[in-house]
């Protein structure tokens, strides 16, 4: 064992030791100051949170429906019907922060509907009815043939109707031929006007009466929230129906299309109308709303979708 002369360290001594009872109640306490409310509290942690969080994104991609303007049904008594507008569905990539034009085309006025387009993807204006002895338009959906003449070298017995474009719409009907009869005329009427959601009809061959074929059949969409045909063909002239709302041919009498779904006009004395073009874009209401629409646009918000729709030529930019 080693002697040390260094002076002997005492135990450290615990606070309050030694003290007495009455000693230690004489001491000051730390005291705190005031809480703060528990709602409070959670409150201001929720708000200095949520400062932290994005809101709602732009979208990348948007549902779109594009139509054509349709094609006017051909003036005459023996005219075709007017091809609907041409129909395009997909979707779309959108850049946050770019202009996406938007171009609704006009129904066609004795001529074929406008071209419609949202950016760059475009959707072809229905081809007009044939004329007598004349082939119908090529468009989105073609226009009915014309009436034709039987046994004349010159002159096709059935006009055939326009073709229209694939995946946008069909070809127009024939028209039927014309029979000069020993007692009395038999027959000839024009094609009806194809349609985006199937061909026109043929007239009926060597009938006794000037009839007309019925017009395609429109695509029908539930983009906007209601099922709705779009791009229907127009009804060729003699008692020919229009396809799905559109325009009938005469004896009817001739009809306009209908505005703003792209259906192609009935023919007759005066040939009816396209009606114009349509456009849509949707996508789901869990992303921003857009930051700007101008021109022929409105907005909606409805289950679970912003759903912008164009009756006229405008823009849009997310």
């Amino acid at each position: 064992m080693i002697a040390s002369d260094a002076p002997a360290m005492d135990a450290p001594a615990f606070i309050g030791a030694g003290m007495s009872n009455a000693a230690l109640a004489t001491r000051p306490s730390l005291t705190l100051g005031p809480q703060p409310n528990a709602a409070v509290l959670l409150l201001e942690i929720a708000i200095r949170t949520a400062k932290d969080v994005p809101g709602p994104f732009p979208p990348s991609v948007v549902e779109y429906l594009l139509v054509a303007g349709g094609g006017a049904g051909r003036g005459g008594p023996y005219g075709g019907g007017g091809g609907g507008g041409g129909v395009r569905a997909g979707n779309l990539s959108i850049s946050p922060g770019t202009q996406i034009p938007i171009i609704i085309g006009a129904g066609g006025a004795a001529s074929n509907g406008s071209n419609s387009a949202i950016a760059d993807v475009t959707a072809i204006g229905g081809g007009i009815g044939g004329d007598m002895y004349q082939a119908g338009a090529n468009g989105g959906s073609g226009g009915g043939g014309g009436f034709g003449l039987e046994d004349n070298p010159t002159v096709p017995p059935f006009p055939p109707g326009g073709s229209g474009i694939a995946g946008q719409g069909h070809p127009g009907g024939n028209g039927s031929p014309f029979l000069f009869g020993e007692e009395s005329p038999v027959g000839g009427g024009g094609g009806g006007g194809g349609g985006a959601g199937g061909p026109g009809q043929h007239a009926p061959p060597y009938s006794y009466w000037f009839d007309g074929g019925d017009g395609g059949p429109g695509l029908i969409s539930s983009i906007t929230g209601s099922a709705i045909s779009y791009g229907a063909g127009g009804g060729g002239s003699g008692d020919g129906l229009g396809g799905s709302g559109a325009g009938n041919g005469w004896i009817n009498p001739p009809q306009d299309g209908a505005a703003n779904r792209g259906d192609g006009g009935g023919a007759g004395y005066w040939g009816g109308q396209g009606g114009s073009g349509f456009a849509v874009l949707r996508y789901p209401d869990s992303y921003a709303l857009p930051a700007a629409i101008t021109g022929g646009g409105t907005i909606i918000t409805n289950g679970g979708f912003h759903i912008i729709t164009f009756t006229a030529s405008g823009s849009v930019t997310f």
